[in-house]
């Protein structure tokens, strides 16, 4: 559990299958080059639809299934200027 000040811009919730890929193990601390483009690709694609569709291909395909486990499932969320 994360308590800070800081004002939340993006926010990533995701199973344990998505470890492997998602977390720096050893420091137990999210793996940014992981993050940051998803993120990066949230805010700019607002279509739910098109983002939910392209986000299930890419943890589809055999790059992740090979370094993750069966339950791969991540909520993402960014702060737009918009408030959207």
């Amino acid at each position: 559990m994360f308590f800070g000040t800081d004002p939340l811009t993006e926010c990533a919730i995701f199973t344990d299958g998505l470890q492997p890929v998602a977390m720096q193990l050893a420091h137990w601390t999210p793996h940014m080059p992981f993050f940051s483009p998803l993120f990066d690709f949230v805010r700019a694609n607002p279509d739910v639809v098109v983002a939910e569709d392209s986000l299930g291909a890419y943890l589809g395909t055999e790059k992740f299934d090979k370094r993750t486990d069966d339950d791969r499932a991540v909520v993402i969320s960014v702060w737009t200027a918009d408030g959207v």
